[in-house]
Formats: C-alpha cells, sequence, structure tokens
C-alpha cells in the first residue's frame, strides 16, 4: 500500500470516527432504509464522502447504510441504480466523470447519463493541480517555466493522470492546448501510481487532486504550478489558479453528485435535495470534507440539473478532439 493511501485511510478513518454529527434526516415517515450506492472500493474518496453522508442522514428509528458495487471507474454502480425501485430510497453518490464525460468516452455505456437518472444534488467538489517533480529542473517554478522547458524538450514533455477517460485525463489535454504543444498523456490507474512516479523522477508532471499532491508538496518532492479552481484553494493560498494565469478554459472541478433512478417522484427529490444540502453545508461534515481537500457544495434540484447539462455538453467537443479510445 502506498504512502499516500495509507495517508489518506487515516484521515478517512480519522473523519469517520469523528462523525458523530447531530442528525439530519429526511422527513418522510415511510422511508425506513436509506441506500446509498457507491461506484469504488471501501476506503476510497468516493466512499468515504457517501459514509460521511449517510451519518447525517440517519434519523431515530431509520437508518442510511453505503452499497459498494465497485468496477469499471464507477460505471457497475450506476448499472445498479438504473433498475432500481424510484421511491426515493435508493441514490448514487458518484463523481462527474461518470455522468458528464463518460457517455462521451465509451461507446457501449449501458446507461444513458441523462435520461436513466435524476440529479439531485452535489455534495462536495474538489480541483486539481498540476505539479512538476524531480525530472524537471529546479528553476522550473510556475507554468511559464514549464511551457518554456516542454518546447525545449519535447521529447520529455508527458504529464501522468491518474485515470484513463476520466475529466483529470481530458483537464491534461486542456494544459497541453494552453501550453501550445503536444504534450504526452499518460495514463494510470489512480492517483497514488501516478504521484508515485512523479516524485520518483519518472514522470515529469502530473495531474491530480489537490489532496494527493499537497503531502509531496510541503515535503519538497514536488512543485504544484497552477490549480483549476475558480479561486486559489484554501490549501494552496500561493499558488495561482490557471484562470488567474489568463487560461480560463482551464477552470475545472469534479465534484461528487446524488443521483435517484429515473421517475423518483419531484417532491421526493425535493427533500432528499434539502437533506443532503443541510447535511453537507453542516458544520461537521464540511469540517470533515475539508481535512480530505473536498469543498462543500449542494444546491436546489434546478439548479444542479443545469450544472449536470451544461458540464454534458462542455466535455463533449474536449473528449472528441482529444482522439483517445478506451480499451474497453
Amino acid at each position: 500500500m502506498s504512502s499516500h493511501r495509507r495517508r489518506f485511510l487515516a484521515a478517512a478513518g480519522a473523519v469517520l470516527g469523528a462523525a458523530g454529527f447531530a442528525r439530519a434526516g429526511i422527513a418522510d415517515p415511510d422511508v425506513r432504509r436509506l441506500r446509498i450506492l457507491v461506484g469504488f472500493p471501501p476506503g476510497g474518496s468516493a466512499d468515504v464522502v457517501a459514509r460521511l453522508l449517510a451519518d447525517r442522514l440517519r434519523v431515530d428509528g431509520d437508518s442510511a447504510w453505503v452499497e459498494n458495487r465497485s468496477g469499471a471507474g464507477g460505471r457497475i454502480g450506476l448499472d445498479v441504480l438504473k433498475p432500481a425501485p424510484a421511491d426515493g430510497r435508493t441514490f448514487i453518490v458518484t463523481p462527474a466523470s461518470a455522468i458528464v464525460v463518460y457517455p462521451h468516452v465509451y461507446r457501449k455505456l449501458t446507461y444513458d447519463a441523462l435520461r436513466d437518472f435524476v440529479p439531485i444534488t452535489s455534495v462536495c467538489r474538489f480541483q486539481f493541480a498540476l505539479s512538476v517533480g524531480p525530472a524537471v529542473p529546479p528553476s522550473v517554478r510556475t507554468f511559464d517555466d514549464f511551457a518554456r522547458w516542454c518546447r525545449a524538450n519535447p521529447a520529455q514533455a508527458l504529464c501522468a493522470s491518474p485515470a484513463p477517460g476520466s475529466m483529470a485525463h481530458f483537464t491534461g489535454t486542456l494544459v497541453a492546448r494552453a501550453l501550445g504543444i503536444d504534450l504526452g498523456i499518460v495514463q494510470y490507474k489512480g492517483g497514488a501510481p501516478a504521484i508515485t512516479e512523479l516524485v520518483g523522477g519518472h514522470m515529469p508532471a502530473s495531474i491530480n487532486v489537490i489532496s494527493e499532491a499537497l503531502p509531496h508538496r510541503d515535503g519538497g518532492r514536488l512543485r504544484i504550478l497552477a490549480t483549476t479552481g475558480t479561486t486559489r484553494s484554501p490549501l494552496l493560498p500561493d499558488v495561482p489558479t490557471f484562470k488567474e494565469l489568463g487560461h480560463r478554459e482551464l477552470e475545472v472541478h469534479e465534484w461528487f453528485g446524488a443521483f435517484a433512478p429515473a421517475g423518483t417522484p419531484p417532491d421526493v427529490v425535493a427533500r432528499t435535495n434539502a437533506a443532503i444540502r443541510d447535511a453537507a453545508k453542516s458544520d461537521g461534515m464540511a469540517a470533515a470534507l475539508g481535512k480530505l481537500g473536498f469543498e462543500p457544495a449542494g444546491e436546489p434540484q434546478p439548479a444542479f440539473v443545469r450544472i449536470v447539462k451544461a458540464e454534458f455538453e462542455r466535455w463533449a467537443p474536449i473528449v472528441k478532439s482529444s482522439g483517445f479510445s478506451p480499451d474497453d
């Protein structure tokens, strides 16, 4: 097990162990057990967020539990959600990539992201960081420095991505456009292997969730050049955003969102929306999310529907122009 994964699991265990929050729940006497699906294994970020949420949604006499149906980058969890009863008792917590990016990547996707599910609300969001490691000279301290280095060393102009076909992957495509070069995007199965290659000097650069890069930056083993947020991350107040550097197209946020099966009654969706938003923005859960590098989110259901559709449309041409073709 990598040192980063040990640190993440330790932090996750700490926030879950401390999550004895005051209960908040869905005001529906018929809802006795809430089933929260997660398309990833226990201990991962999606799982931890779902378990924090489950704790907040429990009410006296009722319960909420997390069911892990992992595989295929989160797609299996959505396959399980699709035929679930549309009674408001089952929903999924899933990353944005599975909803707004995968439909443009996989030709044989078994779900229709915009028809088979009802968007409820986002739970939290996070931004990415572009980092360079010891394979790049210490004089490279800014994004402009990196651009110059890449142009002078085209054979070495490579960037690690934590998951093929993900939002982080295609953020790398946007970075290449901003650099104005043919930046090779090298795919890894997870953020930890990508970071390991970066700090080991085997990859010049990497795009990761901020929380994955931060411990190594603090240890001096990598330099974070820019982040993809709308504003600077509170975890990196001295690091500029790409937006600040004039690259508005690199304003990117991944989020974990809640979705129900199509046909779930609007009044049930509205109540679930209110309960999740209250939970995500409560002091206890907000603090727990912050320890993991996530920002609490949540918006009214109609607003989240608009966000999903806008992101779906945004990533379509980016994926197409990348020329990426998955193995499956």
